[in-house]
């Protein structure tokens, strides 16, 4: 999974719609082993017609992923979780080789993220509202927990999968759709990862 055919296969490929395909930009990058200095493949920058597909998109699939209970959209989660076990010594292997963090840390980086979708997870259970005791005579007062629709997570380079896995999982237990926008330095790392979710999430 993170040999050179993985990254060779990603090239300027972008995740949209649980769909991997070419962008249509004709602006990248090269993504550089920072070991041996090897071009490992080479990133698109996204356009701004593709922006506002994703957007799109994701607006769509909050509304299917709101639509699921609490206890079901928790269930899909942990197989997203159970997923990012499965796959961890190549998803560790291929942060390693794109931006040099010591394996050790990077398979460390994918259990953290486990744990915190797994917090998310059980959290999301829970997505009843409350009555609150009166102020004032003859007022109901109560809250409701009610996802904000589509969210946008900017991610940087150090841990790509960690701060990821707190944001989006978070987001996601609240009924949000997530886009991610991946830190140029760990862009295939990212969207091996959120082929995970990709797996066992809508679309």
């Amino acid at each position: 999974m993170s040999g050179p055919e993985t990254f060779s296969e990603l090239s300027r490929t972008i995740l949209v719609d649980g769909q991997f395909r070419r962008s249509t930009s004709t602006e990248g990058r090269d993504v550089v082993d920072p070991a041996t200095e090897e071009v490992l493949t080479e990133l698109a920058e996204t356009s701004p017609d593709e922006i506002d597909h994703a957007v799109a998109c994701g607006h769509a699939a909050q509304k299917t992923w709101w639509a699921m209970s609490g206890l079901e959209r928790a269930e899909a989660m942990h197989e997203v979780a159970n997923e990012l076990l499965r796959i961890r010594q190549p998803l560790a292997e291929a942060l390693t080789r794109e931006m040099g963090k010591p394996y050790k840390e990077s398979a460390d980086e994918v259990d953290w993220s486990v744990s915190a979708i797994r917090y998310y997870a059980e959290i999301g259970r829970n997505d009843m509202g409350r009555v609150i005791g009166n102020a004032v005579a003859g007022h109901l007062n109560y809250t409701l927990k009610l996802p904000l629709g589509v969210v946008v997570s900017i991610q940087p380079f150090n841990y790509p999968m960690t701060l990821l896995a707190w944001e989006g999982a978070a987001a996601l237990a609240a009924g949000n759709a997530v886009i991610v926008k991946p830190s140029e330095y760990t862009s295939i790392t990212t969207l091996l990862f959120a082929e995970a979710f990709n797996r066992h999430l809508p679309p």
